[in-house]
């Protein structure tokens, strides 16, 4: 039988099993269908499992089913707290990618530091069992502060002749396939102009994917004005004007016969 209730689940009742898959499942948010075996399949999309218990999404309902099993997909359920925050669900195995995820998360919550993370923080935060398996926040913190900091490099095709290994670098750089995105025609090398000639110069195949087309970051018409300018100033002041000329004419040919740039979705 199925009992409506008029609350919101921030976990899953103990007697629903879960089960993550690594496949995604039709997307049955809308649909609800208990199989012989007391077995509800919900697929992406689909927050059954921790929604708010209601005929708007009839698959929540089956929630406090007393003999139930939600199978749902990666992406669905990342943001269940037995997933998204597993330490908060009772005594888990603890390895450095759930440290530094717990660490991570509760700095991020705290809008603090990793390294002004506090005891008090950490037990606040249902964290206190790294104290108790480390010692002082500090220690915790200094750890995943310098595991956070081995995963930047500034040398993301390998750094010739360098042992390093705590570092991402690779020694021996092997020749890869790399894309850059740059949201505009310019931030690529104000941002990373220095490892884009490095990737360059260590052999890689570099190509760059410019997320806008930049047709309107300066319009024709000010283009021209400045060359109107430039020419205007020769005229002034008695300076050679071929060069200034030939600048107008060539750009004056160019932009009446220039194709318009294409639209980037």
């Amino acid at each position: 039988s199925f009992q409506l209730a008029d609350r919101t689940y921030q976990s899953l009742p103990s007697s629903v099993k879960i089960h993550s898959l690594a496949v995604p499942l039709p997307p049955f948010s809308w649909y609800a269908k208990l199989t012989p075996s007391n077995t509800l399949f919900v697929g992406r999309g689909a927050p059954a499992s921790s929604a708010k218990v209601g005929t708007k999404s009839a698959a929540s309902i089956l929630q406090e089913h007393a003999d139930c099993t939600f199978v749902i997909d990666q992406s669905a359920a990342q943001h269940l707290t037995r997933i998204k925050q597993p330490w908060l669900t009772g005594a888990i195995d603890w390895n450095e990618k759930m440290i530094r995820n717990a660490v991570c998360n509760m700095a991020l919550s705290l809008q603090k530091p990793v390294l002004m993370l506090t005891n008090e923080d950490y037990n606040n935060f249902g964290l206190s069992d790294l104290l108790v398996m480390m010692g002082h926040s500090y220690d915790v913190n200094i750890r995943v502060f310098n595991d956070m900091r081995d995963t930047i490099t500034g040398w993301p095709g390998g750094k010739p002749q360098e042992e390093l290994p705590r570092h991402p670098e690779r020694r021996y750089p092997v020749q890869k396939r790399v894309l850059i995105f740059s949201p505009h025609p310019d931030d690529d090398i104000i941002s990373m102009g220095g490892t884009f000639i490095r990737l360059h110069e260590q052999g890689h195949e570099v190509h760059v994917g410019y997320q806008t087309s930049g047709n309107i970051a300066v319009s024709d018409e000010f283009v021209m004005r400045q060359i109107d300018f430039a020419v205007e100033f020769n005229s002034t002041f008695g300076i050679d004007m071929s060069r200034a000329n030939s600048i107008w004419k060539n750009a004056k040919v160019f932009l009446k016969t220039k194709n318009s740039s294409p639209h980037l979705w």
